[in-house]
């Protein structure tokens, strides 16, 4: 078995893979081409293969993003996508060192965190992945709703007008942990028409700023309308957009949209027909927590000291005990000889690094071993914050 990255026409060997495994064999997939990953509007791609004496038996892609992890830190991540081996080859091990290549390369490219949307929970777990965060997924019939006044403020967004609902995305985007700061390759898919439909972005204005807006296309007759995105700053403009969604009563009889956990819209009204689905936003990992702890910037307001011990099997440099003080805004790590106060496993420390569950949540789950209250409140604040959340997928 060799693993290495791909490089050239050979990042073309994947898509008969990922043709199998992600599209019932269509001979169009082509998701990475010639694309070298050196275009300014995507994130940087790197591809990596399994091959043994029959060629090439698994691939994945790491893509480099980065994350808004709430107001004042911009995380660089590595998000996993396209894991895909050929059938024949499954069971042999093949995936995990695969996974085992990435998060290597993920160190080596200073990429303190990663993420993914799993195909298999204890597959990945296996690997310090952990679940994180909660979305609630919520249907809606559009016969519950109000019509309103305040729709009167919305309008269809025109083609050349994009940039002016990306201050708004980022303002929603840095009140959680996780959003994606969205290269332009995004963007651009965000707006772009269907080969069958349209796609309308409708914004909701007063006095000539955008409070929110509302991202879809029109389902086929009798099905149910996916919003891809419905994002809001202030209540008016969520009542103003629920009235622009109520006007298509008569073209689609339910709407669906991902929120995050701290969704307002059961504090403005509920309806028995209201249906709301919880689950995880996706899986996360902690690469290399001394560099992941040293980027966060806690409230000026906080200050205390730990000494924190990890047991990650695949990144053993996360192993060594650190020492992690605060104050004044600012993090220091660093490795020391004394002994630990706290101890958890690294998808412990993914999900009390990402933020959702929180530590309360972990040390009532045993995930948590303390032998100091003090480090471990220490611990709680430096990681407070907001919860994960984010509308793409990759």
């Amino acid at each position: 078995m060799e693993i290495r990255i791909l490089e050239g026409d050979e990042r073309n060997l994947c898509n008969r893979l990922w043709a199998q495994a992600f599209s019932r064999g269509e001979r169009s997939t082509n998701w990475i081409g010639d694309d070298e990953g050196n275009d300014e509007d995507k994130p940087p791609v790197v591809v990596c293969g399994v091959f043994d004496s029959a060629g090439l038996q698994a691939c994945l892609t790491i893509n480099g993003y980065q994350l808004y992890f709430g107001e004042n830190v911009i995380l660089p991540m590595g998000g996993i996508g396209g894991v895909a081996c050929l059938p024949a080859s499954r069971g042999k091990g093949y995936a995990g060192a695969l996974l085992k290549f990435a998060i290597d390369k993920m160190k080596e490219d200073k990429q303190p965190i990663s993420a993914l949307f799993p195909f298999s929970w204890e597959f990945y777990r296996r690997y310090g992945y952990e679940w994180v965060g909660v979305q609630r997924d919520t249907k809606l019939p559009t016969k519950i709703l109000s019509t309103c006044l305040e729709t009167e403020n919305v309008r269809l967004l025109e083609d050349n007008e994009m940039e002016r609902i990306k201050p708004v995305y980022e303002k929603f985007a840095k009140g959680y942990r996780a959003c994606l700061k969205r290269p332009e390759s995004i963007w651009k898919d965000f707006c772009t028409h269907s080969e069958k439909r349209f796609r309308y972005i409708y914004v909701a204005e007063f006095d000539g700023e955008i409070e929110g807006y509302v991202n879809f296309t029109l389902p086929e007759e009798g099905d149910d309308a996916h919003l891809r995105e419905f994002v809001t700053l202030t209540p008016r403009a969520r009542r103003a957009l629920f009235g622009l969604l109520k006007r298509h009563e008569m073209q689609f009889t339910h709407f669906h949209w991902k929120a995050p956990e701290d969704d307002t819209l059961w504090g403005a009204f509920y309806h028995w027909d209201i249906e709301t689905k919880i689950r995880p936003v996706y899986m996360g990992r902690v690469v290399d927590a001394e560099t992941a702890l040293a980027l966060l910037k806690p409230s000026t307001y906080f200050r205390g000291e730990f000494r924190l011990k990890l047991v990650d099997r695949y990144a053993p440099w996360n192993e060594r005990v650190l020492r992690v003080a605060f104050g004044e805004g600012n993090v220091e790590v660093e490795e020391t000889e004394a002994k630990p106060n706290l101890r958890m496993d690294i998808q412990a420390f993914s999900q009390l690094y990402f933020g959702s569950p929180d530590a309360d949540y972990l040390l009532r789950a045993g995930r948590v071993t303390v032998e100091d209250e003090v480090a471990y409140h220490a611990l709680r604040s430096l990681v407070s914050g907001p919860p994960v959340f984010t509308n793409d997928h990759f």
